[in-house]
């Protein structure tokens, strides 16, 4: 038995994967099924018309899940296209210099995220070089060989897929330096606050910045409960919550594990106790714990309603790095705090004590 060809998925309408045919007139698209092309000529398809031979490419790029939209002219070349959608460029060697220049062009300023093939009529090889030397990715020559132009297409269609995961990867890479580099100048910003009430909000300040969340409150562990310190906004968080957290609540969660909890959708949230709050506007939640040496707990920092979509796994990062600067700011200021009331009980005690007797020499010494 013949081994079983791999069935392509349907391009769906989420995500069009359109084949730009250039310098080709959309009259070659007439016909019935070529199906019997394939079967006939599998070996070798010269004997068949070049009419057919197109057909033989319709065929294939159907089966890739392909719509096929005609550019016959250079003002029809998309300039922008939409992100959702896959470009798979196909043109034909006897295409105007004008017309040719800009799709190249295009192509390789990355506008039209996917690929060049040329078609080359015979004989007309130095054509089809100097155009893969500019710029184009593939060749497919006429006439067509099936199994070379199928070939030919998964691997432009394979890079066009690693062109696209290299778009996103070096998009994720650039947020993710800004907002380091951000998060570089955090510690300077916080240190200037010198009550922890300041710093509570100089604090959500910068979750706010950073990671453009619009809601979210910070929570201070203190005598086996969490204080709310500051909420970006107030209204519907308590003022305090008691210890123990409720079991398998988001919150107790990070409190087990030390670790950021991100959650994508609370409505599909199978474990967690709801707030029952109804202003949450893209249901992602992000509770990044505070601590030191990764068990000591501070509180906690829970954000929600991001500005533009959900909070991502990125973001959790970059929170995770953000909140261990903030962790070091609030241990600074809670010895300070804690220094500062070890310093007024003595004083007190001092002015205080009847028996209270002292000499206070020039140099600052008191006996």
């Amino acid at each position: 038995m013949g081994k079983k060809r791999r069935q392509e998925a349907p391009a769906s309408a989420a995500n069009s994967k359109k084949a730009i045919l250039h310098g080709f007139s959309s009259g070659i698209w007439a016909g019935s099924s070529t199906d019997s092309i394939i079967k006939k000529d599998r070996e070798s398809i010269s004997p068949v018309s070049p009419h057919k031979q197109l057909l033989l490419v319709k065929e294939l790029l159907e089966k890739k899940g392909f719509e096929p939209v005609f550019a016959d002219s250079p003002e029809k070349v998309p300039a922008s296209p939409d992100t959702d959608n896959q470009f798979l460029h196909i043109v034909n060697s006897s295409l105007p210099v004008e017309h040719m220049d800009k799709v190249l062009a295009a192509a390789s300023d990355g506008d039209m995220p996917g690929t060049c093939i040329i078609f080359s009529v015979e004989h007309d090889y130095s054509r089809a070089l100097e155009l893969l030397s500019r710029g184009a990715y593939a060749l497919i020559r006429i006439p067509i060989d099936p199994r070379e132009a199928e070939n030919v297409l998964d691997r432009c269609i394979e890079r066009m897929s690693l062109l696209e995961q290299k778009t996103v990867a070096d998009t994720e890479i650039a947020v993710l330096e800004r907002a380091f580099q951000t998060i570089v100048f955090s510690p300077k910003r916080l240190s200037r606050c010198m009550y922890l009430s300041d710093f509570g909000q100089a604090f959500m300040k910068e979750f706010q910045s950073i990671l453009n969340a619009t809601g979210g409150s910070f929570f201070m562990l203190e005598d086996n409960r969490l204080l709310r310190v500051y909420s970006l906004d107030p209204g519907h968080t308590p003022e305090e919550i008691h210890l123990p957290l409720p079991e398998e609540s988001i919150l107790a969660r990070a409190h087990e594990s030390r670790e950021p909890v991100l959650v994508r959708d609370l409505h599909a949230e199978k474990t967690g106790t709801p707030s029952g709050w109804d202003g949450y506007t893209d249901n992602s939640l992000l509770v990044l714990p505070l601590t030191y040496n990764h068990k000591h707990l501070l509180g906690f920092i829970s954000l929600h309603n991001k500005e533009k979509n959900g909070f991502t796994e990125h973001d959790a990062k970059i929170g995770e790095a953000l909140a261990a600067v903030g962790s070091g700011v609030l241990l600074a200021l809670k010895g300070l705090a804690q220094a500062q009331e070890r310093e007024e009980q003595f004083r007190q005690f001092f002015l205080e004590s009847a028996a209270a007797n002292c000499i206070a020499w020039p140099d600052g010494d008191i006996l």
